[in-house]
This record gives C-alpha cells, structure tokens and sequence, in this order.
C-alpha cells in the first residue's frame, strides 16, 4: 500500500503501521461550508475513557506502543489540513509542504516535546510545535522563497496555552473540526438505511431562508423518498443533534482526561458552543464521554 493508499480519508484510524509520510495537496483550499469528505477515525481498539490525546502524548510508557502509534497517526491525519493552512500563511507552497511534513514526522516518531496538559490546551500544544519547527526553517536558511507574512514568535512551554495563540492557527483549528463534523455525518448517512441527515442539513445550510415546505420538496427530490415539511424538521433536528455530537467528540479527543465541563470551556473558547447549544442531553453527553461517538 502506497502512501496515496495509505492517505485516504476512509482509512483514517484504521491503517497499517508505521506510516512514514502523510501525502499533501498543495493546493489545499478546503472550506466548511463545502467539505471534501471527513470520515470519522475508527478507534474500536482504544480503551474507554483514553482519549486520543491520552494514547498519543502520555501512554507512551505504558505496554501499548500499538496503540500509541495508531492514536499518532490519527493526530496527523485528523490536524492535518490546519496544520498544511497554517503553515501555508507563512511559506509558498513548497516550503510549507516540506515543513508539514516535518511536523508530521515529528508527531509520528513521538519527537514533539513534552505536553504539560495542566497548563497547555492541545491546540496550544500542536501550535508550538508548528511554530517552533517554522522557526528552525527559517533561522536554518531552508525556506527557498520569501515568506507571505511574518512568522509568530515562538511559544514557550512556560508561558501557558491560551496567551499563546494566533489566531490564524484558531481559524485553521475550527475549521477543521467543522471539517470533520461534516465528514462523519456524510459518512454515517451513507452507511445508514434510509439516512437523510447531511443532506437534510447541506439544505438548510445552503438555502437558510427557504422554508420548510421547500427544503422537504428537495430533499424529497434528492432523496427519492416523500418528505412532508413535518418529516423534513424531524430529519432536520435530528441531523442539527449528531452533527453537534460529531463536534464534542473531535472535541473531547483533545482532551487528555475529558469531562463535560472541559469540553463545554473548550468549544466556548473556539467559538463552537453555538453548533450544540439545545441539541444535546445527558444521554448524548454519556456515549459522548464513553468513547461511543
């Protein structure tokens, strides 16, 4: 399996070991209002309640090195297209390929420094990473063209996660999730018998002022089943729930221990807390914090 193979969104989480490279499209200009597909990484082998941010920073010194290597490559593969955009508002494109990859060799190899998750938030975490191996590039004299814009100083580990971010790296951040959130409800409704939530959803998100008996009649033409205007809302709000669940589960995974309230802190501080407000209640919130999301 080449590395093209190896790259393939279906494969996310469930892909052989070790992965040396991690393919890029230089002309990356994915949007959240029309994303490509993000299917949901598999973690059926990840024990309950270790969370992908857990197995790929901290379980390192535990006896489960497979498990460790599958949580690495799913950080890569799921940070990926913010990492490549991020870096891409400093470098022309072939020196912020070269650099993502670096970034994902790092994290790949487990050499990306040390977490301190009591202070630092992930994404404030990967930041630094991302901003120090910039850093090296260019006092290296490695970048081959002049730089689009200037480059962040460098965060340090003692100065705390939130003082730290840019936030061109927060955008880069909440898109991908929104990315991602899109993905798995495409991805679950082709997977599921008489499933309308993405597209009942993309209606809604594409024509906001259209009311409900005219999405319904799209959606049923869409479809090829009858949807009423009643039918239509019901599909629609159930479609609102699990894409907001998709959301607090990329969510959680960046935590190292998750609990509601951090996760509830964590989309108010990526300005997220809109996409679930109302939709979830504490049955979502149990399979949410269990791992079954």
């Amino acid at each position: 399996m080449d590395v093209e193979e190896l790259c393939r969104p279906e494969l996310s989480g469930r892909i052989p070991f070790p992965v040396t490279q991690i393919a890029l499209d230089s002309s990356d200009n994915m949007s959240h209002d029309h994303p490509p597909l993000r299917p949901h990484s598999h973690m059926d082998a990840i024990p309950t309640h270790q969370s992908l941010a857990y197995l790929a920073f901290f379980a390192g010194r535990m006896d489960e090195k497979e498990l460790v290597q599958n949580a690495r490559a799913t950080v890569v593969l799921r940070y990926r297209a913010a990492i490549r955009r991020y870096l891409g508002g400093w470098f022309q494109v072939a020196d912020a390929d070269d650099l993502a990859q670096e970034v994902f060799t790092r994290i790949l190899d487990g050499n990306c420094g040390i977490w301190n998750a009591r202070k630092d938030r992930f994404r404030a975490f990967l930041l630094r990473l991302v901003q120090k191996i910039g850093w090296e590039f260019i006092r290296m004299g490695r970048n081959k063209r002049a730089l689009i814009r200037e480059v962040p100083e460098v965060a340090t580990e003692q100065s705390g996660g939130d003082a730290v971010e840019d936030p061109e790296w927060l955008s880069k951040y909440r898109i991908s999730i929104l990315d991602r959130a899109w993905g798995r409800l495409e991805v679950f409704q082709s997977e599921t018998t008489d499933n309308a939530y993405f597209t009942a959803l993309r209606l809604k998100v594409d024509s906001p002022e259209s009311s409900s008996e005219e999405l319904a009649a799209k959606l049923s033409e869409s479809d090829g089943r009858t949807f009423t205007a009643e039918g239509y809302r019901q599909t629609l709000h159930r479609a609102r729930t699990k894409y907001g669940r998709f959301v607090c589960a990329d969510v959680r995974d960046s935590q190292p221990h998750p609990t509601r309230p951090a996760i509830e802190e964590e989309l108010c501080d990526l300005e997220l807390m809109d996409q679930v407000t109302g939709l979830l209640n504490d049955h979502d919130w149990e399979d949410i914090l269990d791992l079954r999301e």
